[in-house]
């Protein structure tokens, strides 16, 4: 699982992979690289009608699929955020398998939760993919 440096180390770069899952508590360290991203794609299209954030708890999966697979509006890509997507059951997250497995290459979609053990089925797949995230916060000493 790579830290949320490799995420920036992306973006910096503009070298997005298609999928990634940002997993852990550490809601600043998420809450900052999640801003930080959306700047970067308002950058290259100042509207932000390409960046969409969802909350799992207030959509289904197929919504998030079909979000994901409307292209963008005047730029080459979009932005989709979903935050807690851990609050679906093992189920609903296998409803996004396909749109994992083959993601659309003009959007990148982000998926936000905080525990990794409710999201094996989503993190099993993007494991293989290199784009899952470890956000844990810093442990005392």
């Amino acid at each position: 699982m790579a830290s949320i440096s490799s995420l920036y180390a992306d973006i910096d770069q503009k070298n997005y992979k298609p999928v990634y899952l940002i997993c852990g508590g550490a809601e600043l360290l998420i809450s900052e690289v999640v801003d930080y991203l959306i700047a970067e794609f308002q950058k290259d299209s100042p509207s932000s009608i390409n960046v969409r954030q969802l909350d799992a708890e207030e959509v289904e999966p197929d919504d998030v699929i079909e979000e994901a697979c409307t292209p963008p509006f005047f730029s080459d890509r979009r932005l989709l955020i979903v935050k807690n997507v851990d609050k679906w059951s093992q189920a609903a997250q296998k409803k996004l398998l396909p749109v994992l497995k083959n993601p659309p290459s003009f959007t990148v979609l982000v998926l936000i939760g905080e525990s990794p053990a409710k999201l094996q089925t989503i993190s099993t797949r993007l494991r293989k993919k290199n784009g899952l995230i470890s956000a844990e916060a810093p442990r005392d000493r």
